[in-house]
């Protein structure tokens, strides 16, 4: 973390959960651009909405480094960050430690559309994020120089089928929800607010419980993702799906998981207006110096920039940067610093570039 006593920027990211201003005036500005919820053992949830010209969130289990707290013995003091990223949001796992299950897969980075919804899990502790489709006005956008964040499609047809609770819906790719709740894709009040999801996995499409739901798969009580293989019936409490799967479901898995999900890389995004390109670093090795002059090994075509600005020393999930001196200095999320351990989602500044640090594989 940043020294609180160095010098302070403004960056175009913000971190907004709650707002002091009550005023109804203040309230009718504020455009809500995506919910989490958080799912008690009880199946309770807590809302916490994101709505702010730019958005982005940290969960964990410390006040003083997380703006939505958790009470998971897995969970660090930030577990996971969530940024919008122009019309994508970005959910990054940022702890010691890999805990962190996006969509029934554990992995440290997932990337997904504006109106994306779908299932973090910490540890034991659920959450669920809705996106409205609203895309936030002041929002980063990726610079259009070297874009390394994107998302593909896959080609082939196959999908997942879920039949029941009066609809029919289908996937290809991003998660479905089944519960009581309004952001479900399939609701019935007996349900649970959130009550299981069916996702696709590395192996095949699966299904779910949240929060230790009641969920039956041909008569046997399921506790944890379980695989669909072909037709299958499940039974949640006194609800009943009928799940199918059309076409290849192995294929389509490996289609949609064949960059892997082992993100043992760093990418460093230029955002926006940016002078520079985006590039890559290693997940260990040598330091990497960064800065204007040929012997760099990062060069940066940028006057503000020092000749030898900075090195950047990969530490696993973490990378060390050390200001070396520079004229300019050193900037990372707005805060000035002569060095700093530097995570996945938090934004470095160099000169007149700014890069958002995220995973690659």
């Amino acid at each position: 973390m940043a020294d609180d006593n160095e010098s302070n920027r403004t960056i175009d990211a913000t971190i907004v959960t709650e707002r002091d201003d009550d005023s109804s005036a203040a309230r009718e500005n504020v455009v809500k651009h995506a919910s989490l919820f958080v799912v008690g053992s009880d199946r309770s949830v807590t809302e916490h909405p994101l709505q702010s010209d730019a958005c982005l969130v940290a969960i964990g289990t410390d006040a003083k480094e997380s703006d939505i707290l958790i009470a998971d013995d897995d969970c660090a003091k930030k577990q996971l960050v969530v940024m919008n990223i122009g019309s994508h949001w970005m959910f990054l796992d940022c702890g010691p430690k890999d805990v962190v299950w996006l969509d029934g897969v554990c992995r440290r980075q997932l990337y997904a559309p504006i109106d994306y919804r779908g299932v973090a899990r910490i540890g034991k502790q659920h959450l669920v994020f809705a996106g409205t489709g609203e895309v936030p006005t002041g929002t980063q956008e990726a610079s259009s120089k070297d874009v390394i964040l994107k998302t593909e499609e896959p080609g082939d047809d196959a999908r997942l089928h879920v039949r029941g609770l009066g609809g029919h819906v289908s996937t290809n790719k991003w998660p479905l929800l089944i519960g009581s709740h309004e952001t479900c894709d399939l609701t019935d009040e007996s349900l649970a607010p959130f009550h299981a999801f069916l996702f696709w996995g590395e192996s095949g499409p699966f299904i779910e419980p949240i929060a230790g739901a009641a969920l039956e798969i041909g008569g046997n009580a399921v506790t944890e993702a379980h695989p669909i293989d072909g037709d299958a019936r499940a039974n949640l409490g006194t609800a009943g799906l009928s799940i199918s799967v059309e076409g290849d479901a192995q294929k389509h898995a490996e289609e949609l998981y064949r960059q892997g999900v082992t993100y043992d890389s760093f990418a460093l995004t230029a955002l926006n207006d940016s002078i520079d390109d985006s590039f890559f670093l290693p997940g260990f090795g040598r330091p990497v110096t960064i800065g204007r002059g040929e012997t760099c090994d990062i060069v940066l075509n940028d006057m503000a920039v020092s000749r030898e600005h900075a090195q950047i020393v990969p530490a696993g999930k973490t990378l060390n940067l050390i200001d070396n001196f520079s004229a300019n200095g050193t900037y990372v999320n707005g805060i000035k610093v002569p060095k700093a351990r530097v995570r996945a989602g938090d934004v470095i500044e160099i000169g007149d570039n700014f890069f958002l640090v995220h995973y690659t594989s």
